[in-house]
């Protein structure tokens, strides 16, 4: 009995380390995300923010996916610890997209710390130091997060994760590195901007946190 358990618990380890996310770099005209499983796959891009977006899912066999109608897709991972993953459709694959959608692209392997469950935990871990004003804990928390999750982020995340950096430098005393902060965001605020970034049930709390501090950083 004990020797099953032992190899129920050694192949639920495996796949567990099976399992590896990837995601485009935010600046690469698509935000795209694979999920790796084992050999299976799970495949989800949008082009330019708003439109064609992209779906896909199978099991990878041999380096390729094939649909058996014309669609062959491959994946090459590259780097000593497969941190690379370039995705190449060939063929007929454009009935998986919607009208201008790709899903071609090199994915970057995202580390712990910016795939959900890492992000959930640091954001606790900000807000327990924030709450408790350990704010130089909480800054560090935040700018460790940015150096290694922003490329990953999705646009309409960022306004906050922006506005929690500028918040702590704020309470540190740096009010420099405080504006600095608010400009990566700047643009989300601007006259003309497009309607979907301002579509988010939070940005209208987040608005009036970036104008706030916006002033309280004022020189």
């Amino acid at each position: 009995m004990k020797k099953h358990l032992f190899a129920a618990l050694l192949c639920t380890l495996a796949a567990s380390a099976a399992a590896r996310q990837y995601a485009v770099d935010i600046d690469d005209g698509i935000t795209g995300r694979v999920d790796i499983q084992g050999s299976r796959f799970k495949l989800v891009s949008i082009r330019d923010i708003y439109r064609g977006k992209c779906k896909l899912e199978g099991r990878i066999k041999n380096g390729s996916w094939r649909d058996g109608q014309g669609c062959v897709v491959r994946f090459a991972f590259e780097g000593k610890n497969q941190e690379k993953l370039t995705v190449t459709p060939e063929g007929e694959c454009s009935r998986y997209c919607g009208e201008g959608g790709s899903f071609k692209a090199t994915y970057t392997a995202i580390p712990a710390l910016c795939a959900p469950q890492g992000s959930r935990a640091a954001e606790q871990r900000f807000q327990a130091a924030y709450r408790a004003q350990r704010y130089p804990e909480a800054l560090e928390i935040k700018k460790r997060y940015v150096e290694q999750c922003d490329r990953f982020a999705t646009d309409a995340s960022r306004i906050k994760i922006y506005n929690d950096l500028a918040d702590s430098y704020l309470h540190t005393g740096d009010k420099a590195a405080c504006r600095r902060a608010l400009a990566g965001i700047a643009y989300r605020f601007e006259p003309g901007t497009h309607p979907s970034f301002s579509a988010g049930k939070n940005f209208s709390r987040e608005q009036k946190r970036y104008e706030a501090t916006t002033q309280a950083c004022a020189e």
